[in-house]
């Protein structure tokens, strides 16, 4: 839910909150997702266990540890927890746009967690399955595939906006430039 919550978030507030200043709920809201990745990055590295070569269930924490850092996921996991925003703190005029929306770009490293998507919608499936909880496919495969084709075209409508939100000031003061949709919006 917090993967998903910095997927379609924080780019919609990179491209359409210009305006606005950082509100207390967004630093919490954002700190507590920060706060269930720390927990979530802790459990893994501690707590995942997972069956070796001769299907024998490993618990040890540090075959647990090894085996996670090997995987390669550790770096994923890392440079989704780097407080990149804190840069806005100590240089605010880093970047030429607003506040929030500045706070928000700087936090855009927390949307690396979306590529751990598949597999953990996997280990659900597989754990419900397990479990006696039979999930037909085909339905699923196209629950999938729309969320997919949302998510992409909601990404692409918060790029498309920015970009023509950024045109729109970078030619504000050139009255002979060309005007776009985005000055009347």
């Amino acid at each position: 839910i917090v993967t998903l919550y910095s997927a379609i978030v924080l780019p919609f507030r990179v491209a359409f909150l210009e305006n606005y200043e950082i509100s207390p709920a967004w630093v919490v809201l954002d700190y507590f997702g920060d706060c269930i990745f720390l927990l979530d990055f802790l459990f893994r590295i501690n707590f995942e266990a997972f069956f070796d070569e001769n299907n024998n269930l490993v618990v040890d924490h540090k075959a647990i540890r090894e085996k996670f850092v090997k995987s390669g996921k550790v770096k994923w996991h890392v440079l989704a927890a780097l407080p990149l925003e804190a840069l806005t703190l100590a240089f605010p005029t880093l970047c030429p746009l607003w506040r929030l929306q500045t706070w928000s770009l700087f936090r855009m490293n927390k949307c690396i967690r979306v590529i751990e998507m598949p597999s953990m919608i996997q280990s659900v499936e597989s754990s419900l399955l397990k479990n006696g909880v039979k999930v037909p496919k085909n339905p699923l495969k196209v629950v999938k595939l729309l969320l997919i084709i949302l998510g992409l075209a909601h990404l692409n409508s918060c790029v498309f906006f920015a970009i023509a939100n950024i045109n729109q000031h970078v030619n504000s003061g050139n009255l002979s430039a060309q005007r776009n949709w985005a000055n009347t919006e």
